[in-house]
């Protein structure tokens, strides 16, 4: 995680390593939203919602 206006600098440094030629910005912080909100490909907004049962390590 950077701040915003170090991401493209950072990405870009990433994007040097070998492992690293598919790295993105996969999503941002915003105060207004106190939940993770998903982009859908066709652009459209959903919440993700918080594991209820066993707490497993979420893989996405």
């Amino acid at each position: 995680m950077v701040a915003q206006e170090q991401a493209n600098k950072a990405l870009t440094i990433w994007r040097g390593l070998p492992q690293g030629r598919l790295a993105a910005v996969i999503g941002k912080i915003e105060n207004s939203k106190p939940h993770v909100v998903l982009e859908t490909e066709l652009g459209g907004e959903r919440l993700l919602e918080e594991l209820e049962d066993d707490p497993l390590p979420r893989i996405c």
